[in-house]
């Protein structure tokens, strides 16, 4: 089994569905599972064998024919595909429900996802803590990351304040902004940026429901 990590121009679909595989192949090796064909892996997660493999294929080559894949391996592989080898730092921005939802969480902390400080621009928050962690003033920001690198900013600020927040994370060096402000923001092409709007998957949601309903009523139609 052999992969390049670091491969470009992957599709943002493929991307989008890197985590999900991940997420299955560890839920196997606890479960015991050693090898698994593309088959049952692709049906567990709701993609096509074939889809399964062209996605794998953006990374090298995996598994072997009439044999599958060895769970642990590809496991490893996607980790090491997704970064998930080194540890970030985080910065928060933004500690209202949300945010200390998002510090407190102990899953981000397990693969590696550190929030290392957190700021606020509101003086009743400012002095509180998020865990362990105090919140800092916002005007404070700039200065700290100055002196510490930070990998990736955490927003969960109000639309109007987020670029200019933005704006400073990038001119400190930060790589990586993880957007839940309710607008989008604007960074140079060698920054990333996930932007995550709860309202939209709340929507889909509803959607979905709506689309079932009308399909068991159609069901409900033709077998009376």
């Amino acid at each position: 089994m052999a992969s390049d990590g670091n491969k470009r121009n992957v599709p943002i679909r493929v991307a989008r569905r890197l985590p999900i595989y991940y997420r299955f192949l560890r839920e196997l090796m606890e479960n015991g599972v050693e090898r698994i064909s593309s088959a049952e892996l692709g049906a567990r997660i709701g993609v096509t064998a074939s889809q399964l493999r062209q996605d794998l294929s953006h990374f090298g080559s995996f598994g072997q024919q009439g044999y599958g894949y060895r769970v642990d391996d590809l496991y490893r592989e996607i980790s090491d595909i997704l970064g998930l080898h080194q540890r970030y730092k985080m910065v928060l921005i933004g500690s209202g429900n949300l945010g200390r939802a998002i510090a407190n969480y102990e899953g981000f902390r397990r693969r590696g996802f550190h929030v290392v400080a957190a700021f606020d621009a509101d003086p009743d928050v400012i002095g509180t803590r998020v865990g362990v962690l105090e919140v800092q003033p916002i005007d404070q920001l700039e200065e700290y990351l100055r002196r510490i690198k930070i990998h990736i900013g955490v927003l969960t600020v109000p639309a109007h304040g987020a670029q200019k927040v933005v704006d400073t994370l990038v001119r400190c060096g930060v790589k990586g902004i993880w957007s839940f402000a309710p607008v989008r923001i604007q960074v140079p092409s060698d920054v990333a940026v996930e932007h995550i709007h709860l309202s939209d998957s709340l929507l889909s949601l509803a959607f979905r429901m709506r689309q079932a309903a009308i399909q068991a009523e159609e069901d409900e139609f033709e077998d009376a």
